[in-house]
């Protein structure tokens, strides 16, 4: 099989950073508050963390709880995050970057499984998009808004429906050549 490709590695790049923003911020709410709350205690720093994010853009989606009565589906995204996004980029990062004896490039399952993870990636974080368009323009300028669209939710967008482009045409390719062989061996 063929070393990991520029590409491959830029991709195994992208899953180690998902999984940090989503592990490092995104995900703090979930562990035990004993962990992360007191100043003395281990994940104080990811606790900080969480509040420089949120005390510095407002962002209502990640501050958003389950007492807040409205928008359930941010509910339903951390959850996804959690059980789907996280194994995903675990599994890559371990086979691309970590295991010492895995050499070659994505295989045809993990190209489809990929492919699969950038369209939901792409899908809610455009559903995320379409929210900042409807923020109070009281608390929220077009400024604001703009930021969260083009620098904060944005590239969690596009990056993942090129990831998604790149992974669809790879499988194309590999359908387009075993259709090939099976046409050869039909006509033998």
């Amino acid at each position: 099989m063929a070393p990991l490709s520029k590409r491959d590695r830029l991709w195994t790049f992208w899953f180690a950073t998902h999984l940090a923003v989503i592990l490092l911020v995104d995900a703090v709410p979930l562990y035990p508050s004993h962990l992360y709350i007191p100043s003395s205690s281990p994940l104080h720093f990811l606790h900080r963390l969480r509040q420089f994010y949120l005390s510095t853009f407002n962002d209502p989606i990640m501050s958003w709880t389950p007492d807040a009565g409205h928008d359930y589906w941010i509910h339903l995204f951390f959850n996804v995050e959690i059980i789907f996004y996280v194994p995903t980029c675990m599994y890559a990062v371990y086979q691309h970057a970590v295991k010492a004896d895995r050499q070659d490039g994505f295989r045809g399952y993990e190209e489809m499984w990929y492919m699969m993870y950038a369209f939901v990636v792409a899908f809610t974080t455009l559903v995320c998009l379409h929210d900042v368009l409807y923020w109070d323009p009281e608390v929220y300028s077009a400024a604001d808004k703009r930021m969260f669209v083009f620098g904060l939710y944005g590239p969690y967008c596009v990056i993942p429906a090129i990831f998604f482009t790149d992974m669809y045409t790879r499988l194309l390719r590999r359908f387009r050549v075993s259709e090939g062989v099976e046409v050869a061996k039909k006509t033998q």
